[in-house]
């Protein structure tokens, strides 16, 4: 068998046999209220990012399920939670499906 081949099929072997990480639930301190009502601006829900958005580049708006998601992410943060962004998404999909619908018309008329 070729060497390059075998090399490919063990690394292929070991990352089956990783456990997977545990789901961490949303945490229970998290005031659901500042989802529901978000204080903060559309620019800072828009990009969570450092980085700062360049003029030139025309960005597609992005949807009400997203900002709710960076809004969650920021929430997080803000309590000192740094999850990874699969459990942010679980996460923001659960709380998504239980939004109530004047927050979800918050989130996607802005």
């Amino acid at each position: 068998m070729n060497q390059s081949f075998q090399n490919v099929s063990i690394k292929a072997n070991n990352k089956a046999t990783r456990a997977a990480r545990p789901m961490r639930e949303i945490p229970t301190e998290l005031d659901l209220n500042n989802i529901y009502f978000p204080k903060y601006h559309i620019t800072e829900l828009m990009s969570t990012k450092s980085r700062n958005l360049d003029d030139a580049h025309i960005r597609r708006p992005p949807n009400g399920f997203f900002l709710m998601k960076n809004c969650y992410m920021l929430e997080l943060r803000k309590l000192g939670y740094r999850y990874t962004m699969p459990e942010i998404c679980r996460h923001s999909k659960k709380i998504w499906s239980e939004l109530p619908q004047h927050a979800k018309k918050t989130y996607e008329s802005s």
